[in-house]
Protein backbone atom coordinates (compact mmCIF):
# COMPACT_ATOMS: atom_id res chain seq x y z
CA UNK A 1 0.00 0.00 0.00
CA UNK A 2 1.21 3.48 -0.78
CA UNK A 3 2.42 5.63 2.13
CA UNK A 4 -0.12 8.35 1.41
CA UNK A 5 -3.14 6.03 1.77
CA UNK A 6 -4.86 6.10 5.16
CA UNK A 7 -7.94 4.22 6.23
CA UNK A 8 -10.21 3.71 9.22
CA UNK A 9 -13.60 2.23 9.94
CA UNK A 10 -16.59 4.00 11.43
CA UNK A 11 -20.13 3.15 12.45
CA UNK A 12 -23.12 5.15 11.25
CA UNK A 13 -26.81 4.31 11.12
CA UNK A 14 -26.20 0.74 12.27
CA UNK A 15 -23.77 0.09 9.41
CA UNK A 16 -20.00 -0.18 9.26
CA UNK A 17 -17.96 1.83 6.77
CA UNK A 18 -14.37 1.76 5.59
CA UNK A 19 -13.00 5.24 4.89
CA UNK A 20 -10.03 5.42 2.48
CA UNK A 21 -8.14 8.70 2.23
CA UNK A 22 -5.27 9.43 -0.11
CA UNK A 23 -3.27 12.61 -0.65
CA UNK A 24 -4.61 14.67 -3.61
CA UNK A 25 -7.42 12.18 -4.22
CA UNK A 26 -11.07 12.11 -3.17
CA UNK A 27 -11.94 10.31 0.07
CA UNK A 28 -13.92 7.15 -0.57
CA UNK A 29 -16.49 5.68 1.81
CA UNK A 30 -17.19 1.96 1.41
CA UNK A 31 -20.10 0.27 3.16
CA UNK A 32 -18.78 -3.03 4.54
CA UNK A 33 -21.00 -5.92 3.45
CA UNK A 34 -21.13 -9.68 4.07
CA UNK A 35 -22.25 -10.57 0.54
CA UNK A 36 -21.47 -9.17 -2.90
CA UNK A 37 -24.58 -7.30 -4.08
CA UNK A 38 -26.05 -8.18 -7.47
CA UNK A 39 -24.68 -6.04 -10.31
CA UNK A 40 -21.44 -5.15 -8.54
CA UNK A 41 -17.93 -5.36 -9.99
CA UNK A 42 -14.56 -5.66 -8.30
CA UNK A 43 -13.18 -2.12 -8.42
CA UNK A 44 -9.57 -2.68 -9.37
CA UNK A 45 -7.84 0.08 -7.44
CA UNK A 46 -4.67 -1.90 -6.82
CA UNK A 47 -2.66 -1.01 -3.74
CA UNK A 48 -5.07 1.74 -2.70
CA UNK A 49 -7.11 -0.58 -0.50
CA UNK A 50 -6.12 -2.03 2.86
CA UNK A 51 -5.31 -5.73 3.05
CA UNK A 52 -8.32 -7.87 3.80
CA UNK A 53 -10.89 -5.71 2.00
CA UNK A 54 -12.07 -6.16 -1.58
CA UNK A 55 -13.51 -2.96 -3.13
CA UNK A 56 -16.79 -3.31 -5.01
CA UNK A 57 -18.63 -0.79 -7.17
CA UNK A 58 -21.46 -0.34 -9.63
CA UNK A 59 -20.66 1.09 -13.03
CA UNK A 60 -22.30 4.27 -14.29
CA UNK A 61 -24.77 3.90 -17.11
CA UNK A 62 -23.10 6.73 -19.01
CA UNK A 63 -19.51 6.67 -20.24
CA UNK A 64 -17.20 9.68 -20.04
CA UNK A 65 -15.92 8.87 -23.55
CA UNK A 66 -16.04 6.04 -26.10
CA UNK A 67 -14.62 2.78 -24.70
CA UNK A 68 -14.35 4.06 -21.13
CA UNK A 69 -16.20 3.01 -18.01
CA UNK A 70 -16.88 5.02 -14.90
CA UNK A 71 -17.91 3.95 -11.42
CA UNK A 72 -20.70 5.41 -9.34
CA UNK A 73 -18.90 6.52 -6.16
CA UNK A 74 -22.17 6.62 -4.21
CA UNK A 75 -22.44 2.82 -4.50
CA UNK A 76 -19.06 1.75 -3.05
CA UNK A 77 -19.00 -1.39 -0.95
CA UNK A 78 -16.21 -3.51 0.53
CA UNK A 79 -16.24 -7.14 1.55
CA UNK A 80 -13.73 -8.75 3.86
CA UNK A 81 -11.57 -11.31 2.07
CA UNK A 82 -8.30 -12.97 3.01
CA UNK A 83 -7.52 -13.12 -0.70
CA UNK A 84 -8.28 -9.51 -1.57
CA UNK A 85 -4.80 -8.78 -2.96
CA UNK A 86 -4.84 -11.92 -5.11
CA UNK A 87 -8.28 -11.02 -6.48
CA UNK A 88 -7.21 -7.46 -7.26
CA UNK A 89 -4.11 -8.70 -9.11
CA UNK A 90 -6.25 -11.03 -11.24
CA UNK A 91 -8.86 -8.32 -11.85
CA UNK A 92 -6.29 -6.62 -14.09
CA UNK A 93 -7.09 -9.28 -16.68
CA UNK A 94 -10.84 -9.78 -16.36
CA UNK A 95 -13.68 -7.34 -15.77
CA UNK A 96 -17.23 -8.59 -15.32
CA UNK A 97 -20.13 -8.31 -12.90
CA UNK A 98 -19.20 -10.33 -9.84
CA UNK A 99 -21.78 -13.04 -10.52
CA UNK A 100 -19.94 -13.80 -13.82
CA UNK A 101 -16.39 -13.20 -12.59
CA UNK A 102 -15.45 -16.78 -11.66
CA UNK A 103 -16.55 -18.19 -15.03
CA UNK A 104 -14.86 -15.33 -16.91
CA UNK A 105 -11.62 -15.88 -14.97
CA UNK A 106 -11.76 -19.63 -15.58
CA UNK A 107 -12.18 -18.93 -19.30
CA UNK A 108 -9.27 -16.42 -19.27
CA UNK A 109 -7.13 -18.99 -17.45
CA UNK A 110 -7.93 -21.67 -20.03
CA UNK A 111 -7.07 -19.29 -22.88
CA UNK A 112 -3.78 -18.26 -21.23
CA UNK A 113 -2.80 -21.88 -20.58
CA UNK A 114 -3.70 -22.88 -24.14
CA UNK A 115 -1.56 -20.08 -25.57
CA UNK A 116 1.26 -20.98 -23.16
CA UNK A 117 1.29 -24.51 -24.60
CA UNK A 118 1.24 -23.33 -28.21
CA UNK A 119 4.51 -23.67 -30.12
CA UNK A 120 3.71 -20.49 -32.06
CA UNK A 121 3.56 -18.24 -28.96
CA UNK A 122 6.64 -16.02 -28.61
CA UNK A 123 8.78 -16.44 -25.48
CA UNK A 124 8.13 -12.88 -24.26
CA UNK A 125 4.39 -13.43 -24.63
CA UNK A 126 4.68 -16.72 -22.75
CA UNK A 127 6.24 -14.89 -19.79
CA UNK A 128 3.32 -12.47 -19.49
CA UNK A 129 0.82 -15.30 -20.03
CA UNK A 130 2.48 -17.29 -17.24
CA UNK A 131 2.09 -14.33 -14.86
CA UNK A 132 -1.56 -13.91 -15.90
CA UNK A 133 -2.31 -17.61 -15.41
CA UNK A 134 -0.57 -17.66 -12.01
CA UNK A 135 -2.49 -14.61 -10.76
CA UNK A 136 -5.84 -15.94 -11.92
CA UNK A 137 -5.10 -19.39 -10.45
CA UNK A 138 -4.25 -17.76 -7.09
CA UNK A 139 -7.42 -15.65 -7.10
CA UNK A 140 -9.98 -18.29 -8.04
CA UNK A 141 -10.24 -20.08 -4.66
CA UNK A 142 -10.72 -16.73 -2.90
CA UNK A 143 -13.39 -15.62 -5.38
CA UNK A 144 -15.26 -18.89 -5.00
CA UNK A 145 -15.28 -18.46 -1.20
CA UNK A 146 -17.13 -15.10 -1.36
CA UNK A 147 -20.89 -14.99 -0.95
CA UNK A 148 -23.14 -13.42 -3.54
Amino acid sequence: MYESVHFHTEQAGGREYLIVEQHNMPTHKFEIVDRVPLGYHVWNIGENMPDGYLPLCRLCASRPFEGATAIDPSTLKAIRSDGSKEILRAANYVSAPFKDLVSKMEKALAIAENRLNSASTKETTKQSLAVRAKRIREALPHLKALKI
